[in-house]
């Protein structure tokens, strides 16, 4: 009988991790990761990336779920022994927006809040912006 086979897209930061997170729950499976970059040569080694989701589809909660076990996944590393040699690092921001409404992942993040007057003020093209 041959084993079941996961494709895991990209070699960053977020296709390695999904990779180990599927081979804890699920040592069955055979991962293969597909890339067309490995390691020092991915974004993650250069810029990083920032934990923020960006698209809900239609199953809100579903995706919120994701979100936040994605989140606390990141912030166990970030506090870590670990964190420095993996270059794991908490980052607060601006994030900047046009929409009208909070993002529904405000819950999830440490220290979130709209922008004051003031900080907005310097950023006039954007409605709604927040910090976390």
């Amino acid at each position: 009988m041959s084993r079941k086979k996961v494709i895991i897209l990209g070699a960053g930061v977020a296709g390695l991790s999904t990779a180990v997170c599927i081979q804890s729950c699920c040592p069955h499976l055979e991962l293969e990761i597909v890339a067309e970059h490995f390691s020092p040569h991915t974004t993650s080694d250069g810029s990083g990336g920032f934990w923020e989701p960006y698209a809900t589809g239609s199953d809100v909660d579903r995706f919120l779920r994701m979100g936040e076990v994605t989140f606390n996944y990141l912030m166990g590393l970030a506090n870590s022994p670990l964190a420095g040699e993996i270059g794991v690092q908490l980052i607060s921001g601006y994030t900047l927006d046009h929409g009208e409404s909070e993002p529904s992942y405000r819950h999830i993040v440490d220290g979130y809040r709209k922008l004051t007057p003031t900080e907005l003020a310097r950023f006039p093209k954007f409605q709604l912006s927040f910090f976390f």
